[in-house]
């Protein structure tokens, strides 16, 4: 760090102390405007360490809620730097699962609350880096690229396992560096993948399925028609070798239709699911409630009668398909 950047920024978190957060972050945005160029990265730092601390600090406020959902209701200026806390604790979380097991690996449990607070990736991640199975050798097959994440990276170190991320043409889809040899990009329609009958030994599709035939231009993709998501399905059933596993995720609890994602109530969870009808299915249902827990298909009236911002899910189905 220069004397310039560390000058600046002592002086900018003196000026910071005594103000209330929302204060905080907004005059540490004008400081990083303001600011020489020297200098920005290290007031991109500092808003990183206030933003962790000012979570640990209102988390208690909020109770009950999901961090999202009181994130998306703070001034502007906080919501990005917490929504990032927020996924840097939720990432420590699953990390943390996966080295030590636990819930939702321990299996079914129907009373016990974790994660509270964190979002749907603290459930699905874990169960979909546990079916990838990266340590052991195999092509696998991350449908949506939801494992396209530096902290996926730092889990598998150098896999065993070849992991192509697959995504819409067009879609802002960061390319990580590094084992170029074991992780490869292809790009694509679900409904119409590049692949050969039988391809990959084992398939992942983490919270993709609900976009499919949907508004998917925030993702940098033109908007998608056509079949729907069960369609996706046959292919990412195609695309399977005999006898291997599909770990597939979507938002589950009342239906609803939000433009650029939907919710699958159980009469949408078996159309969807219509394709794997001769293979082996098991499910698993997953609710917020002062945390997640596991539990039945019939979604409880708190997921039903969910007061919180619209993308905020607090429903998760799981299907562990075994193509017979």
């Amino acid at each position: 760090m220069s004397s310039i950047a560390h000058e600046t920024v002592e002086a900018l978190r003196a000026e910071l102390e005594p103000l209330e957060w929302p204060e905080r972050f907004e005059r540490i945005a004008q400081a990083h405007k303001a600011a020489p160029v020297e200098a920005r990265e290290t007031i991109v730092a500092l808003r990183t360490e206030l933003a962790g601390r000012a979570l640990l600090e209102l988390a208690p406020r909020w109770g009950s809620v999901p961090f999202k959902d009181a994130i998306l209701k703070l001034p502007a200026r906080m919501r990005g730097p917490l929504s990032r806390a927020a996924k840097d604790l939720r990432d420590r979380r699953i990390a943390e699962v996966l080295a030590r097991g636990g819930l939702p690996l321990a299996g079914h449990v129907e009373t016990g609350r974790f994660a509270a607070g964190l979002d749907e990736r603290a459930v699905e991640m874990p169960l979909a880096l546990a079916a990838a199975a990266l340590d052991r050798p195999g092509e696998v097959l991350d449908a949506g690229s939801a494992l396209n994440l530096p902290l996926v990276r730092a889990i598998a170190g150098r896999p065993r396992a070849r992991l192509t991320h697959f995504t819409l043409p067009g879609s802002n889809e960061p390319v990580l560096a590094g084992n170029e040899d074991r992780f490869a990009y292809a790009f694509g329609d679900l409904r119409a993948m590049p692949f050969r009958d039988g391809a990959f030994s084992r398939v992942v599709c983490v919270s993709t399925l609900e976009h499919v035939a949907m508004d998917t231009t925030r993702f940098g993709a033109p908007v998608r028609d056509g079949d729907d998501a069960a369609a996706a399905v046959a292919e990412l059933l195609r695309v399977l070798v005999p006898g291997g596993t599909l770990l597939l995720t979507v938002p589950y609890g009342r239906a609803a239709d939000h433009g650029w994602f939907r919710v699958l109530d159980r009469v949408e969870l078996r159309r969807l699911l219509e394709p794997a009808a001769r293979h082996e299915v098991a499910l698993r249902f997953f609710y917020y409630d002062q945390g997640w827990g596991e539990g039945g298909e019939v979604p409880p009236p708190v997921v039903l009668d969910s007061p919180f911002e619209s993308d905020v899910i607090t429903g998760v189905a799981i299907a562990r398909v075994i193509k017979t």
